[in-house]
């Protein structure tokens, strides 16, 4: 984009076609930041017009932060997007002081920022009576004061992405969450909450009744953590969404969070990838899910799900009757994990989507998977990438093609299968009226092969999605 110099050259924009307004490049420090008064006569968009205001690189002081205000005067001006910018303290006190300029103001979004002398910032935002969603990424220094978060009681979405929030700050943060009556939205994600900082949190769940969405994922959150949150779900009634992806919870936070699961009503997904959970974690939610009917879907990717795990679950899976997606992706499923697992799924009624991928499944264990569709025609999204089957699997996914109605999306990706078994699966999708997405990408077929898989597009006229 082109730098612009000078007021004169300013005033030649047409802020009217503009949805994003860069601060930066309309403004050149060292001469229009003295020019308010020039400045305030430049041509204005009309009251209908939403404006978002972008500034990236530089520093925000007392007169940078008078002209931001200023490019607002009779502008809509909705949104705030600052990135990699250093707010100092007369620039943050200045900002917001004209509270009529930025009385339409949504949402900011703060992207790599220091506020080492900019602190009061977060003061100053609860004057903004419009805003309803804050998003801040790599932020640093943020401020330890209890009235530093106020704002945090009117907002919808708050997002605060590697900010090294640790328990310090969640000790003035949190509790204007059990305040808030309007907050749906809160990720926290790659921070340094822990279990004490979680333990804040919770008591903030506990009494706040507007949240649906909550996202810890990488918070270095152990079995203590997973206590306190599960003492708050056993209260909190309006939590739609947990994700506590990539803690640590292990087998003890997840005998916690299994007792909250008997009670709580309202959860329906839950996140809990790569949390050290083994065969006795999966036992003890898998007994919840026998009572559970809020959970739908369900995500235990990289957790070591044992035969005696795996055994568990699928009896859960029998009479479960609320979920609908399951994933058990890099689990180490076993051939005789499979066979438990394809019991189950011939009889529960529920299941639509089950992610398998990257575990050791050879052609023994995709025959469970099979026989269990006939069986259960309710499950029809499966995801099989990184296993191990080859043509001879092919072959018995041929007859499931050809008799099977249900199936709508298959990715067999980066397995074992060749020509043969691309020519299997290109016979019995020419007869197939279901599958819409089939993925075969990271497989040894050569060119026959792909020809055969084009050649029964000719004739199959569901497959939107074919990949290979």
């Amino acid at each position: 984009m082109k730098k612009i110099l000078g007021l004169a050259l300013v005033a030649s924009i047409d802020f009217a076609d503009a949805a994003v307004i860069p601060v930066k490049e309309i403004m050149e420090f060292h001469g229009v930041c003295t020019q308010l008064e020039e400045f305030s006569k430049l041509p204005k968009t009309s009251k209908d017009s939403e404006k978002k205001l972008s500034m990236e690189d530089g520093v925000i002081g007392e007169a940078q932060a008078n002209v931001i205000s200023m490019m607002s005067y009779g502008v809509l001006t909705t949104g705030l997007d600052f990135r990699s910018v250093t707010i100092t303290e007369a620039g943050a006190k200045t900002l917001f002081q004209r509270e009529n300029e930025f009385s339409a103001l949504k949402e900011i979004e703060l992207t790599h920022i220091d506020f080492a002398q900019g602190k009061n910032l977060f003061e100053e935002l609860r004057k903004l009576s419009s805003l309803t969603s804050l998003k801040m990424r790599m932020l640093w220094h943020l401020p330890k004061s209890k009235k530093s978060y106020q704002f945090l009681k009117k907002l919808t979405e708050f997002n605060g992405y590697c900010c090294s929030i640790g328990p310090a700050i969640s000790r003035v943060m949190f509790p204007y969450l059990g305040l808030s009556s309007t907050l749906t939205i809160l990720s926290l994600v790659n921070n340094k909450i822990g279990d004490k900082g979680v333990g804040y949190l919770s008591e903030g769940l506990k009494e706040n009744n507007s949240l649906i969405s909550l996202n810890l994922r990488f918070n270095r959150i152990g079995a203590d953590g997973a206590k306190s949150l599960s003492e708050a779900l056993k209260i909190n009634s309006t939590l739609i969404a947990l994700n506590l992806g990539c803690n640590r919870i292990g087998d003890e936070g997840a005998g916690h969070l299994s007792k909250a699961l008997e009670i709580n009503s309202s959860l329906m997904m839950l996140n809990l990838e790569d949390n050290k959970i083994g065969d006795s974690g999966i036992t003890c939610l898998s007994e919840s899910l026998e009572s559970n009917i809020a959970i739908t879907m369900l995500n235990l990717w990289g957790n070591i799900i044992g035969d005696s795990g795996m055994a568990a679950l699928s009896n859960s899976l029998k009479v479960n009757s609320s979920l609908i997606a399951l994933s058990l992706e890099r689990c180490r499923i076993s051939s005789a994990g499979m066979c438990s697992l394809g019991g189950a799924l011939g009889v529960n009624k529920s299941l639509i989507a089950l992610d398998l991928a990257n575990n050791k499944i050879d052609n023994s264990g995709l025959s469970f998977l099979i026989n269990a569709q006939k069986k259960n025609p309710s499950l029809v999204m499966w995801n099989l990438w990184g296993n191990e089957i080859d043509d001879a699997g092919a072959v018995l996914l041929k007859d499931l093609l050809e008799n099977g109605p249900s199936l709508t999306a298959l990715d067999l990706g980066n397995n074992r299968i060749g020509n043969l078994g691309a020519r299997a699966l290109s016979e019995g999708l020419k007869t197939n009226s279901s599958v819409t997405t089939l993925h075969l990408e990271g497989n040894p077929i050569e060119e026959e092969g792909k020809e055969a898989l084009a050649d029964a597009l000719e004739s199959n006229i569901t497959v939107i999605d074919l990949r290979y």
